[in-house]
């Protein structure tokens, strides 16, 4: 069933973590395996869930982790793929998730590292890898965040939704009506945004200021 499904999962995916950083790589791709033919039959179960699929992808990504420490290359590379693929599909199906798109972001970045950036460890795909790279940049810069409760949206009651689908919900108000259009949430929120346009990431948070929000620049 899928609670047995998913603590053999979560215990081999814990036993491939445990491996790489041992640097095993006998038991490392043997483990992540396992934690991935858990996932796969997950997502037979539930094919419309999109927390199954992003695991799965999750999955995928550790075999390819595995691969590499062996040196299969190749074989990296093509788990990668699987693990941008689900995620792309995600992301299309949520655009507005933020956390999804975080995840393909970094997917993105491990498929170009694995084509042609990894030193030594690369199929030397520098156009492969540079593609790869300007879709995690394309991604990046429509990325938000947000810690937030938002209860309505003008006259529209929002049932006090919380974590991604606030912060979709938000910048979906930042793009309609412009930060002004902040005014009009009845929300507790901390947000940022990457305004591609401005070249500028916003901070904002809503005027009780009851949700921390920190910023800091590194040299």
């Amino acid at each position: 069933d899928a609670a047995t499904l998913s603590l053999l999962g979560e215990v081999s995916a814990a036993a491939a973590r445990i491996a790489l950083e041992q640097r095993d790589p006998q038991l490392a791709p043997t483990a992540s395996e396992r934690a991935m033919a858990a996932a796969v039959a997950l997502v037979g179960l539930e094919p419309t869930s999109a927390v199954r699929r992003n695991d799965l992808a999750t999955a995928h990504n550790a075999v390819a982790a595995a691969r590499l420490a062996a040196g299969e290359i190749e074989a990296a590379v093509g788990s990668f793929r699987e693990a941008v693929a689900i995620r792309e599909a995600l992301v299309g199906d949520q655009p507005g998730h933020t956390e999804f798109t975080r995840a393909l972001v970094v997917a993105h970045g491990n498929l170009g590292d694995a084509l042609g950036l990894r030193l030594g460890q690369n199929l030397g795909d520098t156009p492969g890898a540079a593609a790869a790279f300007d879709r995690a940049v394309s991604l990046s810069r429509s990325l938000v965040a947000a810690d937030a409760r938002v209860d309505a949206i003008g006259d529209l009651d929002m049932g006090s939704i919380e974590g991604a689908d606030a912060a979709a919900a938000l910048n979906g108000v930042v793009e309609r009506s412009g930060l002004p259009g902040l005014d009009d949430v009845a929300a507790d929120f901390a947000f940022a945004r990457f305004d591609e346009q401005a070249a500028a990431l916003v901070l904002t948070r809503d005027a009780t200021g009851n949700r921390p929000l920190y910023w800091a620049r590194r040299a």
